[in-house]
């Protein structure tokens, strides 16, 4: 019992990390030069994720 409430307490520091890593800076978000470079980027991640052989099946 007191192993299950560790692993969730580590998951639960976990999670709350990643999100706390997560803010936008809306400032950032008005200047055009700026989101066009975190699109391309977002595009650029996208297709090498795609373009990735990950195979369910294997």
């Amino acid at each position: 019992m007191r192993s299950k409430l560790k692993l969730r307490l580590r998951s639960r520091n976990k999670i709350t990390q990643t999100n706390q890593q997560m803010k936008i800076d809306r400032s950032k978000l008005q200047d055009d030069l700026i989101l066009k470079m975190y699109r391309k980027e977002l595009v650029t991640t996208y297709e090498e994720s795609n373009q990735s052989s990950l195979d369910v099946n294997n």
